[in-house]
């Protein structure tokens, strides 16, 4: 993965989806509580592990701000 630091934040860039580490990924529980339910032989609970998805997320911006307060002073 590479990645660049922007504005404070970190960026995706890109992914290597051929890589080792990516293809034999194993999910693993993360909530400890939902171990007290359907647990299997090893008494960890089950998980199905998914295919990584990629998600483009925008940050709102001024844009957003500014029709915000314009509804607050409306």
């Amino acid at each position: 993965m590479k990645t660049k630091d922007r504005g404070g934040e970190t960026v995706i860039m890109t992914i290597n989806w051929s890589h080792k580490l990516i293809n034999e990924f194993e999910a693993y529980d993360l909530d400890p509580r939902e171990l007290d339910k359907g647990t299997n032989d090893t008494g960890t609970t089950p998980t199905v592990a998914q295919p990584a998805q990629l998600r483009e997320l925008f940050k709102p911006g001024k844009v957003l701000k500014n029709i915000l307060e314009s509804q607050a002073k409306s």
